[in-house]
């Protein structure tokens, strides 16, 4: 099928049962009693913020406030700060007016306004401090090295292509049969892009490659020929279930079919499916396609299943996705009857588009293949079954 001719644009988520009264500890400081906290009661870090801030503090009554503090203990299953905050603000709030034992001698009284002030004010410091992080037995934090840090970071960046299925060979341990599948691993997401024309050859594939069914995140079929789409329903048959995205324009009964077992959504324009991979939407108006347009720290890859609308379509509807240069064009071209001159001519479009690198399989055909490497030299590449690179 001859590639269509110029370029087009495409268009473009109660407290009524009160403990015992803590005892008392006469303080040798002031003439007035000063209430004992129990470090048991309070916790250690409650206890040491007591002991520290109490010379500040005014002789008061406490068995109110020691009841509040004792519940929320209680209700917090542990000893803390916050019951010591609650109990030193209550205490403080409280300082003017109550003292229902007698035993505790009553300390001169405070005008009430200036009393609730001072109360207010311990309040919030106190809970300002209970608000913060404290750490009693956290081990001093290490920062990472400069080396493992930019080891980490540019494994993360680093996307990793391989040809799953494929009838051109290119690593014996696969099977090569007629169709196309390509497998993207880019930082913590896989997708499978196309799944070939059988379910034994991709699986097989698959498990030569090391890479469990289980690990991919989503699949995004080009469209609906059985060479692209035929290995779909073994992959979910093992079990798993991505989302699977399809042009608008794939058969409704297909599309019925599938959404029975998992998520399938339709795609009509550009959409991310995953961190840096976008697919394209739809491209054309006789046989349409998607494509996958993939960011990676080398520039852009274009991966094309067939590319029934021509692929200089395909890497122009690409572009306008993802700004940025090609570094790389790869897939099934479907140039098996194009003539010299058209050949010559799609050529030139890659070339004025800016792709440094192609890698035509599948469909493309044994003479377009020879052309694209005699015009692209070592920037050509014999892509196929198990054909692998990593862009970092």
């Amino acid at each position: 099928m001859e590639a269509e001719a110029p370029p087009h644009p495409v268009p473009r988520p109660s407290l009524s049962h009160s403990p015992p009264l803590p005892a008392i500890q006469q303080s040798s400081n002031s003439k007035f009693p000063r209430p004992h906290l129990p470090r048991n009661l309070v916790g250690s870090f409650g206890g040491s913020l007591v002991d520290s801030l109490r010379p500040a503090l005014p002789p008061f009554d406490v068995s109110a406030s020691w009841r509040i503090a004792s519940a929320i203990s209680s209700i917090n299953g542990h000893d803390g700060a916050w019951p010591s905050i609650i109990l030193i603000s209550t205490l403080n709030i409280e300082c003017s007016m109550f003292n229902p034992n007698p035993a505790i001698p009553q300390f001169p009284p405070l005008p009430r306004p200036k009393c609730r002030a001072m109360g207010l004010t311990y309040l919030v410091i106190f809970l300002s401090l209970g608000a913060m992080p404290w750490e009693t037995n956290a081990a001093p934090k290490q920062e990472p090295s400069q080396s493992t840090d930019s080891m980490t970071n540019s494994e993360e960046r680093a996307v990793k292509i391989t040809v799953a299925y494929d009838n051109y060979e290119c690593n014996p341990s696969l099977q090569t049969a007629w169709g196309f599948a390509c497998l993207i691993q880019a930082g913590h997401s896989t997708v499978l892009f196309d799944t070939g024309g059988d379910g034994p050859t991709l699986l097989g594939n698959l498990e030569a490659l090391g890479v469990d069914p289980k690990t991919i995140d989503a699949v995004v079929l080009s469209h609906p020929h059985h060479d692209h789409v035929g290995g779909l329903r073994s992959l979910l048959e093992t079990g798993v279930r991505p989302p699977v995205y399809v042009p608008t324009e794939f058969p409704a009964e297909f599309k019925r079919e599938i959404g029975l077992i998992t998520m399938l959504e339709e795609v009509e324009r550009p959409l991310e499916i995953a961190p840096g991979i976008h697919a394209t939407g739809r491209v054309g108006t006789g046989i349409v396609e998607q494509a996958l347009v993939v960011a990676t720290p080398e520039g852009n890859v274009v991966i094309t299943g067939c590319a029934h609308p021509g692929v200089s379509n395909m890497v122009y509807a690409a572009r306008r996705i993802i700004e940025g240069e090609v570094t790389l064009v790869m897939g099934g071209f479907h140039l098996r009857s194009a003539s010299d001159a058209q050949l010559r001519a799609i050529i030139h479009d890659l070339e004025a588009m800016g792709v440094q690198r192609v890698a035509p399989c599948h469909c493309t055909g044994d003479h377009a293949r020879s052309f694209f490497a005699q015009a692209y030299g070592t920037n050509y590449i014999a892509a196929g079954a198990g054909w692998s690179i990593t862009l970092h």
